[in-house]
């Protein structure tokens, strides 16, 4: 029985379930191979959402796992938000801009191409809804990886931010602005004539910035 202060009772007993569940889990749908349920993009991206095994190598696997299906997301609309966010933390924002960028179908360039003007339900629009906000997650990866604004993920009321832009070589300039509970930030850079990159950034007085850009990246 616990006999220390209530909260570190109630903290060790859910820390508890949550290792039994994961254990459960992983022995109900993680496979041999490496690849979890039914051995999908999304089931990487869930296993890596839910903490079932090392992140950066279930992103891997989802990275070799597009490649194999010529470079297409086919995670649906929960697990496309989650891959685009693992990417980024991963270092494979490339494998994002290249499907937002993607000219043939199935692609966002290639729905919006049909003339429609909105976003469908199924990128093979076949009895599907033609307006409809299912791959809107892309935006969240604008902030995110173009930006390269995330709120971290032990923030208290968005108090400590993450800054981690993906210097694309598709432009020569971003500029982005988030606003959160403690006030806006704001991230810009851009490719210099010498095609070094300069970055800057602002945040509300009393967030926590941690600024994660590579050697030689000029910070202003």
């Amino acid at each position: 029985m616990c006999k220390s202060s209530s909260t570190t009772c109630w903290d060790a007993s859910y820390e508890a379930r949550l290792a039994e569940l994961k254990a459960q889990i992983a022995e109900r749908f993680g496979n041999a191979d490496g690849s979890w349920g039914d051995g999908t993009q999304t089931g990487l991206a869930f296993a890596a959402d839910l903490g079932l095994a090392d992140e950066h190598e279930l992103a891997e696997r989802l990275v070799t796992k597009i490649a194999e299906e010529d470079g297409v997301l086919t995670t649906g609309i929960f697990g496309t938000t989650i891959a685009f966010d693992l990417l980024h933390r991963t270092g494979h924002s490339d494998v994002v801009e290249s499907w937002l960028t993607r000219e043939e179908a199935p692609s966002y360039k290639a729905m919006l191409a049909s003339g429609n003007k909105a976003l469908a339900e199924q990128f093979e629009m076949f009895l599907s809804s033609y307006n409809h906000a299912m791959f809107s997650s892309y935006l969240q990866w604008f902030y995110q990886g173009l930006g390269g604004i995330r709120v971290a993920d032990d923030a208290v009321g968005a108090n400590k931010v993450v800054l981690r832009p993906h210097f694309s070589k598709n432009t020569d300039r971003v500029s982005c602005a988030l606003e959160t509970h403690q006030g806006v930030v704001r991230t810009a850079w851009q490719r210099l004539e010498d095609g070094e990159i300069a970055f800057s950034y602002s945040a509300p007085k009393g967030m926590e910035v941690q600024v994660e850009v590579p050697a030689g990246v000029h910070i202003r």
